[in-house]
Formats: structure tokens, C-alpha cells, sequence
């Protein structure tokens, strides 16, 4: 899983607001597009063949009864933060 991330940002105050405004602007958005393997193994930082084995033991959901593999968004969220279902 991907490790937190600390950063340290010296700005002038005008920049700083800015940036702020555009991380209050995302904050709390979720995602309902459903995502692709590929999608889903950049997001967790594994290999597509790792997702593929994960949704094959059912520790990730996928979208049921279409061709592709499609992985909703909440399933893949729960998945990250190790509440894998089963």
C-alpha cells in the first residue's frame, strides 16, 4: 500500500492561498467512474496480474456480468485500506 507522503512547501502567502483553495476544492471528492485493472494496479502501486489474483480469491470486487473488468470505486478504496472482502 502506498506509504504517507510528507512534503515541505515554502511559498510566497499568495501561492499558499491558492493551493489551498484547490485542495479545499478536492477534499472529500470520491470517484464514481469504476476503474480498469490497470487503473486499480497504478492506484495500489501493484502489478496488473496482482489485482487480477486478488479479484480471482474474491479479496476484491469486481463489476459482475459485463466483459471487462471493471472495479468499483468503494470496493477498491476498502481493498486499499485493508478491509478486503471476501
Amino acid at each position: 500500500m502506498n506509504a504517507p507522503l510528507t512534503v515541505e512547501l515554502r511559498l510566497p502567502e499568495e501561492q499558499l492561498h491558492v493551493l489551498a483553495a484547490l485542495i479545499a476544492r478536492n477534499v472529500g471528492k470520491t470517484r464514481s467512474k469504476p476503474y480498469t485493472v490497470a487503473e486499480a494496479a497504478h492506484r495500489t502501486g501493484q502489478s496488473e496480474k496482482t489485482i487480477r489474483r486478488h479479484i480471482e480469491a474474491g479479496r476484491l470486487s469486481r463489476i459482475p456480468h459485463i466483459h471487462r473488468t471493471l472495479i468499483p470505486p468503494a470496493a477498491l478504496e476498502r481493498y486499499i485500506n485493508g478491509k478486503h472482502t471476501e
